[in-house]
C-alpha cells in the first residue's frame, strides 16, 4: 500500500471506529446500518489483499540472488578453463568465447546470462576431454546446467510475481474506489441526514472524515492535495 492509499486507509478506520462507537446512533436508520455493512466488507477487502500483496516476491529474490552467484562462478571457472585451454592450442576464436570477467558477467542481463551459461556449456562439453586436464569435470557441467536450469526458472517466478503484484496493485486501486463511493455517496449522506437533530454525531464525524498524510499535510487520497471531501 503507497503513501496516499495508506493516508486514505488511516482515515477509514477512523470513520469506521467512529461508527462502531456510535453504533447506537448509526443502527435507528437501517439504511445507514446497511451502507456501513458494505462500507467495512470494502475495508476488510483491502486489508486481505493488501496482505496477500505485501508476501510475494522476497523470498524468491533471495533465493534467486543466492542462485545467481553460484551460476556466476561455475560460469567463470568454465570459461576459465576454456580461455587456458584455447591459449594454449592456439584457439583465438574459442579464447574469444571463454575471455570474460567475473563483473562483466554479473552485469549481464538476465537472460543474457542465460544464454551465455548454455553457449559455455556446450563449448565445454564439446571440448570436455581435452579440459579435464583444466580441471573441469562431467559434474562441473552437469552442475552449470542445473543452476542455469534453476536461475531460469527463478526468472520466469520472479517475472510470473511481479505480474501478479501487479494486478493486485490495480485490483487495490478498484477496491479504494469503490470504498470512496460507499463513503462519499452514501454514508456522507447518511451522516448529513443527523446534522440538524444531532449536530454532535455529525460535527465528530466531520472531524475524523479528515485525511492527514503522514508526510505532514492534508491529503484527500488521489495523489493532489486540497482538503478532502467533506460530508454536507
Amino acid at each position: 500500500m503507497n503513501l496516499v492509499h495508506n493516508n486514505y486507509y488511516q482515515m477509514l478506520l477512523s470513520v469506521k471506529k467512529f461508527l462502531v462507537d456510535n453504533s447506537a446512533v448509526t443502527s435507528e436508520k437501517p439504511a445507514f446500518a446497511r451502507a456501513i455493512t458494505r462500507f467495512n466488507e470494502k475495508i476488510a477487502a483491502i486489508r486481505s489483499l493488501d496482505e496477500n500483496r505485501g508476501e510475494r516476491g522476497s523470498g524468491v529474490t533471495g533465493t534467486k540472488s543466492q542462485v545467481k552467484e553460484s551460476l556466476l562462478e561455475s560460469i567463470f571457472k568454465a570459461a576459465g578453463a576454456i580461455k587456458a585451454y584455447a591459449s594454449e592450442k592456439n584457439k583465438p576464436d574459442l579464447y574469444n568465447s571463454g575471455n570474460i570477467t567475473k563483473s562483466a558477467l554479473a552485469r549481464m542481463r538476465e537472460l543474457d546470462l542465460v544464454k551465455y551459461a548454455k553457449s559455455i556449456h556446450d563449448l565445454t562439453s564439446g571440448n570436455s576431454q581435452d579440459l579435464a586436464d583444466f580441471g573441469i569435470s562431467t559434474a562441473d557441467l552437469e552442475v552449470l546446467t542445473d543452476l542455469n536450469d534453476a536461475f531460469s526458472d527463478l526468472i520466469s517466478e520472479v517475472g510470473s510475481r511481479q505480474g501478479q503484484r501487479s494486478g493486485k496493485t490495480k485490483s487495490l486501486n478498484t477496491l479504494f474506489e469503490e470504498v470512496r463511493i460507499i463513503l462519499e455517496q452514501q454514508v456522507d449522506g447518511l451522516a448529513a441526514t443527523l446534522k440538524q437533530n444531532n449536530p454532535d454525531f455529525y460535527n465528530q464525524y466531520i472531524s475524523v472524515r479528515v485525511i492527514t498524510d503522514r508526510g505532514g499535510h492534508r491529503n484527500n487520497g488521489n495523489g493532489e492535495n486540497p482538503t478532502p471531501p467533506q460530508p454536507v
